[in-house]
């Protein structure tokens, strides 16, 4: 038996008149395109801040699957038979959207091509709370 089974209504004296266990599998595929306009300012030859504001066009695919199985405990202790069948759920949803975006960062240049950028994005998802994303990005700089 799952381990739910072990409940307060397992109790001496008290009727458990069933449980059930549940396991789910899940898959979401997310792809979007980001556009923002991005303002920068020098605080040294080697040192920028910059500001970022934008938007982000979004798709979101997931598929999942429920399986449950339910079981019963009888009163009578001379009937025992607890499994009492199982429901396999299968389920699908898409969704897409386009919300805005902010973030702020610091990009570090070197005498080379290459420079070092760190970057927090906030990102204003209408049904979910607060998204933020923290990178720290390598950059080649082609002249």
């Amino acid at each position: 038996l799952p381990d739910s089974c072990d409940g307060p209504g397992n109790l001496p004296g008290q009727d458990y008149l069933g449980c059930s266990s549940r396991q789910w599998t899940s898959e979401v595929k997310r792809d979007g395109v980001q556009l923002f306009l991005i303002g920068s300012l020098p605080l040294s030859s080697s040192i920028d801040l910059f500001g970022k504001a934008g938007l982000i066009r979004w798709n979101a695919d997931y598929q999942g699957y429920e399986r449950s199985a339910i079981y019963s405990f009888p009163t009578d202790p001379g009937y025992y038979n607890p499994f009492l069948g199982r429901q396999n759920s299968p389920t699908a949803s898409s969704d897409d959207g386009t919300d805005m975006a902010a973030g702020i960062g610091i990009n570090l240049r070197t005498d080379s091509p290459f420079s070092v950028r760190a970057d927090l994005t906030y990102y204003d998802f209408d049904d979910t709370d607060s998204v933020y994303v923290l990178q720290l990005m390598a950059l080649y700089n082609f002249k």
